[in-house]
This record gives structure tokens, sequence and C-alpha cells, in this order.
């Protein structure tokens, strides 16, 4: 049939065609515009992926990224990456009634000038993280394996989802972190269909986290000094300088429930509950544990959505709540590396709260060329309070965002193009401490209290590759940033990939 296919060039146009509509929406998922935005994403439910295609698709290639910044806007992130990554995802109908898919991906990577944290994962594993006043580049290696599977019954649909995330970061200057963690993660779900156009579904998910951290000097005479920090600029005096080698790890449970439309018309919503608890351990004083962090992040969503033969119109709400409570485990009187734990002091807290509501509007849905636009704007507030030295440190941010798309089809091909802007001032600040003592901390205090605002560009062009009669595409991408103190960041990527 293929081979007969080919020989006829309108069948062929004809049947490539089919084929590239049908990968249009993968290459809409493909191309991500804001890859540092701190939202937190929904939870997805296994049992609605099962609705998420009707047709199987593949795909794999390769992404290249470069940044090279004169200076960090958060110093923990480093201020530029050079990074080769590998991925592959695929979605496939195993049955009638059954969906199986997955992905994987494999990243080499190099974040320049990481300064303030000598620990991998910081947005996760903060304020208790071991630093110094040196830094340097991270390198890292990471390996990413997520698969699902849901099945179809009359008027239920189970699914459940499995996936592990490994890295080695490490550093080949004084002083010297190897951190190997290890991140697995597993969910079930179950959604019922209450009529012929909604479900509700329900959630449960699992995540195990550890990270080790061993640190070493080749330079027997060490003179730079290792700190514990505790959060705003405190440390862990008594440990200072000594006990590099730390263990964290802990739990998380998640909880979910859905109202979905599975035709993509009318009313919508998901609440999302997310509790976890972090232990870092100081390991040659016999697993000492030092402190302990509780995190408890609430994210609620509701939305109305409209889909039509010639346009698609889309609005959502969002509120999101993320609570963290850091408690500090206090010791008496040294014996030997034994350390017999005396007290427990709830000192470090971080509230954040946000609001966002965006819109989205789709048109020429029946014509080759598409058009989408997505505005969004956002209320954030993030609070931190350090008990102990009567530390405070608040940031009231207003966000607002556009996003313009649009889809070009010829006759074997077609071409993504998305524009996006951002723009983000702090609406109030305040610190109750002399902030210029800690020098790490004040340079985030800088970005964060000045306007940021962010440009990015991609594009992605999708044409058949005769061999076999797969697809390829080309994609690349362009991310620019103006933040305080006249700091412009620059940062591309670009990519090559096969579609099966």
């Amino acid at each position: 049939m293929i081979l007969n296919t080919v020989s006829k060039p309108i069948h062929f146009i004809n049947f490539m065609n089919k084929q590239l509509y049908r990968y249009i929406r993968l290459a809409c998922l493909v191309v991500y515009i804001f890859p540092t935005s701190s939202q937190a994403q929904s939870i997805q439910h296994a049992a609605l992926t099962y609705y998420s295609d009707t047709h199987n698709n593949a795909e794999m290639g390769l992404l290249y990224t470069y940044e090279h910044s004169p200076q960090a806007v958060i110093q923990e992130h480093g201020r530029g990456i050079n990074e080769m990554q590998f991925q592959a995802n695929a979605f496939h109908l195993l049955s009638k009634n059954s969906r199986l898919w997955g992905d994987v991906s494999y990243a080499n990577a190099c974040t320049r000038d990481v300064q303030g944290s000598e620990n991998s994962d910081y947005d996760l594993v903060y304020p208790y993280v071991v630093s110094d006043q040196v830094g340097g580049n991270m390198k890292s290696e990471t390996y990413i394996f997520n698969s699902g599977y849901a099945w179809h019954h009359q008027k239920w649909t189970f699914g459940g989802t499995i996936g592990y995330r490994a890295l080695l970061a490490y550093r080949d200057i004084d002083p010297r972190p190897k951190n190997t963690v290890g991140h697995l993660k597993g969910s079930i779900s179950a959604a019922y269909s209450v009529s012929s156009s909604h479900l509700w579904s329900i959630h449960l998910g699992g995540e195990k986290y550890k990270q080790e951290s061993v640190i070493s000097f080749v330079n027997p005479h060490k003179t730079v000094l290792l700190y514990h920090d505790t959060g705003l600029g405190t440390v862990y005096s008594r440990f200072t300088g000594n006990g590099s080698d730390t263990d964290i790890s802990g739990q998380f449970y998640q909880f979910s429930m859905a109202y979905y439309p599975k035709t993509n018309n009318g009313f919508g919503g998901q609440t999302d509950w997310n509790i976890g608890k972090l232990e870092k351990k100081l390991n040659g004083f016999n697993e000492l544990p030092l402190n302990d962090l509780a995190i408890n992040n609430i994210q609620c969503v509701a939305y109305y959505t409209q889909q039509r033969l010639t346009h698609d119109w889309k609005i959502q709400g969002t509120w999101r709540t993320k609570l963290r409570k850091g408690t500090e485990n206090i010791f008496g009187t040294e014996a030997t590396t034994t350390y017999e734990k005396i007290s427990s002091r709830q000192y470090y807290n971080q509230d954040i709260h946000s609001a966002t509501i965006e819109g989205q509007y789709k048109w020429n849905k029946t014509r080759k060329n598409q058009y989408e636009i997505s505005p969004k704007v956002s209320w954030i507030s993030n609070k931190q309070i350090h008990k102990r030295d009567h530390r405070k440190l608040n940031y009231t941010w207003f966000r607002a965002s556009m996003l313009a798309e649009t889809h070009f089809a010829f006759k074997t091909s077609t071409l993504h193009l998305a524009l996006g802007g951002q723009v983000q001032w702090a609406t109030s600040t305040l610190c109750t401490f002399d902030i210029k003592n800690h020098p790490t901390l004040n340079r985030n205090h800088i970005m964060n209290a000045g306007s940021q605002q962010v440009l990015t560009l991609a594009i992605r062009y999708d044409t058949p590759w005769l061999i076999d009669h797969k697809q390829i595409y080309i994609k690349g991408s362009y991310k620019q940033g103006s933040y305080a103190q006249s700091l412009d960041t620059h940062r591309g990527s670009c990519g090559l990939g096969l579609i099966f």
C-alpha cells in the first residue's frame, strides 16, 4: 500500500498532509516558550491522558542549549549553561481501550558560575544547602525515564505512571562537590464518566527523593570554609567548616481531583495537594539530622472552554499556595563525633501565594494558516521569615505575559512560529536585616526587587523525509532578558529530530 501511494504523487501528498495535521498538536507541545517559569504545572492524571490523543505518534531528537551571561539572575542557578540533550517520547494505542506512553532523555550540561549552593536541585531543597564563598562551574549528567498506561472499560478509565530521574553533578575545582540524586515517582488514577461530555477523576501519587553530596579537596591545605545554610543568610555556626558530606532525603504524597470536559466544551477544574518532608543529615557525625523541611503545596484551577469549527477559546483562573517550614535541631555537648539531640526549633517559614488569570484564543482552524494568542496576568506574594534572628524578606510581584503563535501549512510541510513577551515588577519589598552583608543573597535581592522583561522567539519546521516515509523537524528558540543593573541575558537553543 505504501509503495503504491509513493508511486502516485497526488495520493502521496494527501497522505502526507493527513500525517502533518496529525502532528501539529504534537509540535505545539514540543516548543516550550518559558522554560524558567516558576509557575507550577497541574498534576497530570494518567486516566485523563487516555483522552489526550487518538493516534499513534512518536519522535526523538537532539537539542543543544547555550547561555553565557555576565551575571546570574539567581546566583544558585548560575549565569549560563552549555547543554546537549537527547530526548524521545511516544504515545501508542495498544488496543481500542488501552493506551501506552512514555519518554526518555539524557542531558550532559555545564552550568557556569554557580554561587551559594554546593547541592543540586536547589529549588527543591533550599534553604538547607551547603555553601561556600568560591562557587564555580557545575558539570552534570541527567537521565530521565517516564512511562504511563491507561485502560478504559464502560464508564471507567484507570491509569498509572512511573518515572525515575538520576542526576550526577560535580565540580572539578576546590571545593569539589559530587552530588548523586535519585528521584522516583509513581501514581495511580481513576476517572468516571458522569455524562457524555464530562469526567470526574481522582489521582494518588508518591515520590521518593534522595541526594547524597560528598565534598572533597585536592589541596590538603584547604582554606575555604563550608557553611550549612539555614535561610535568609543564617548558618549553622556550630558546624561551619566541618561535616561537608550530607544526605538529603524524603517523601512526597499527592492527591488530586479533576472535573474534565472530554469534548473541550464547558466548565472544568482541578485541585492538587502535594505534601512532603525532607531531612538533611550530616555524614561523619553519626548521620546527624540537622534540619527538617516540611512542604505543603495547594493549587486550584477553574476554566471554561469552547471548541468550534473555525475557532477555540478558553479562560482560566488559578490559585497557588506554597508553604515551607524549616526546623533546626539543637544538640548538646560534643562527645567525639556523637551528638545528643536535646531540642528542635521551627525557625524558617516561607509562604508563597499567587493568583493567575489567563486566556487562549485560536482562529482560522479550517484553513492552512492558523493563529493563536494567549494572554496571562499574575499576582505573586513571597514572604520569608527566620524567627531566631527576627529576619524578614518579602516581595510582591505583578507579572503579565503574551504569547502569539501561528501555524503555516504548505503542501508537504508545516511551519510553527511563536513569539512571547513577559514583564514583571515588584510592587512592594520588605527587608528587616542588613542584606548587604550577605553577597549572594544581596545579588538575588537586587534582581528580585527590580523590574524584569523577557522576550522569546521559537520556530519549528516539519517536513517529510522520504526514507521510510517519516518526517524530520528542525527547531530553534531564542530568549532575551533584561533585569536590574542593566543586566541583559541571552539564551539560545537548536534541535533536530525524527517523527515516526
